[in-house]
């Protein structure tokens, strides 16, 4: 027999499973009412237009929902280094600039074009003669000439806002076959730039805005008949993910330009998240994201230019994507139920397997003690029988001690509260009466030994 505390807790270990993984459910969803996540986020702080549309995010957040944090920092190149030390939980990042080791992305906050124009310096004669040409002939060696990038002489002019666009289109012309030594900075495309396209000194441009830039400028750079160059984006492609795709509509930038559809290559500005975050925070600032973009779009122009991330190469793109951010983006979003119910489920299963198999080992178990209760009983009518048909005092003695044994056993037992009441009164019975019998057997050849002495 097992000792008196393993059986009891034994009987016990079931529903102390059963009420702990209770216990550990309503702790989780008291802690979901209470803990509300904080997410932290890197930027740049040089840039106004980031800086105005998450703090306009972290005020109009559902504060039951998420806390979002802002943390500004003095480069993208910090806030990428930031994000690889886990001092952020998402950061807004320039793959061109500074791509993070361990950085997923989550959203597409603006995709920038890089647009070469051509620009012709038109003869008010011979814009008078220009006769305009049937559509469906081949196009001229002018017209081949006015779309290829490399096939000016002069210096190309580069029109940038910040430094790190400047660097990122150098590098793009580059690998087009331009040197560094062929690009000339302009600042002002109302005074500069027409000034060096009268003088001849240039007479391309090549620059880097939102599609309502582009249509400024356009249309600023009217009278020079702007083209717009297509640059190698597929090839761009193929290589490192520093520079995306862009498309730009035919006759989208006004005056007809371009005039049929041209693919570029693109600047993207990105919200990462690092490894660590979970699902269900990345999904969580999407939504107040996207679910805000009207209120978002008062404080920030980002807010009209952030798009999702395209979710059919998700397995396999450049920059990988957050499982939060695809949950999102495919209505998937997972709660602790939906990551962790079926598990909790097989355990309250299995649980309650664990406490029926307790439950049947200590009926086998109180059953065995019923039994040997019973047994006694039945040892010590035997011994009533053979205590009144002893022969010599040696058996009765051998029979005491056989009584004073199932003594102990019953008092055993009966601490186990192995015996009813009528059955506990069967064996007090039984014991008196057993011994009474030995006591009188004992008697009886107590005088028979007496009577054989004196006669």
């Amino acid at each position: 027999m097992l000792p008196r505390r393993v059986l009891r807790l034994a009987s016990r270990l079931g529903f102390v499973i059963v009420a702990a993984l209770l216990l550990l459910s309503a702790s989780y969803r008291l802690s979901q009412m209470w803990l509300i996540p904080e997410v932290t986020i890197g930027l740049a702080e040089h840039d106004t237009e980031q800086k105005a549309l998450f703090a306009e995010l972290a005020r109009v957040a559902d504060p039951s929902n998420l806390k979002i944090r802002i943390l500004p920092f003095e480069s993208l190149a910090a806030v990428a280094a930031a994000l690889d030390a886990e001092q952020v939980d998402f950061a807004v990042v320039r793959p061109d600039v500074a791509l993070p080791r361990k950085g997923l992305s989550t959203a597409i906050l603006s995709e920038t074009p890089i647009v070469a124009i051509r620009l012709q310096l038109l003869d008010p004669k011979a814009r008078t003669k220009a006769k305009p040409q049937s559509g469906g002939g081949a196009k001229s060696e002018d017209e081949k000439a006015s779309t290829d990038i490399q096939a000016s002489s002069r210096p190309i002019a580069i029109l940038a806002e910040h430094v790190f666009d400047r660097d990122a289109i150098a590098r793009l012309l580059e690998s087009h076959g331009i040197p560094e030594s062929d690009l000339m900075p302009v600042a002002s495309p109302a005074d500069e730039l027409r000034s060096a396209v009268i003088e001849k000194k240039i007479d391309t441009l090549v620059t880097a805005a939102s599609d309502a830039g582009l249509r400024r400028l356009v249309q600023s750079l009217a009278e020079f008949k702007p083209t717009v160059i297509a640059l190698d984006a597929d090839t761009l492609a193929a290589g490192p993910p520093q520079f995306g795709q862009a498309t730009i509509a035919a006759k989208s930038l006004g005056s007809g330009v371009p005039a049929e559809e041209v693919k570029t290559a693109s600047l993207s500005l990105r919200l990462m998240a690092g490894k660590n975050v979970e699902r269900a925070e990345v999904s969580a600032l999407l939504q107040a994201l996207f679910t805000n973009r009207l209120t978002l779009g008062h404080a920030s122009g980002i807010a009209w230019q952030m798009t999702g991330l395209e979710t059919d190469d998700a397995t396999y793109a450049k920059l990988p994507n957050h499982r939060g951010a695809v949950d999102y983006y495919n209505r998937e979003q997972q709660t602790f139920m939906d990551l962790y119910g079926d598990w909790l489920w097989l355990g309250l299963f299995a649980a309650g397997g664990v406490s029926s198999a307790i439950a049947w080992l200590i009926q086998v178990l109180s059953r065995r003690r019923k039994e040997l209760v019973e047994n006694i009983l039945d040892r010590l009518l035997e011994i009533l029988s053979e205590a009144r048909q002893a022969a010599d005092p040696d058996q009765l003695n051998e029979l005491t001690l056989e009584v004073d044994g199932l003594v102990t056993h019953a008092v055993r037992q009966a601490r186990w509260r192995a015996a009813d009441p009528a059955t506990a009164a069967a064996l007090t019975l039984a014991i008196d009466s057993s011994r009474a019998a030995i006591r009188d057997r004992r008697l009886v050849l107590a005088q028979r030994d007496k009577d054989a002495r004196a006669g």
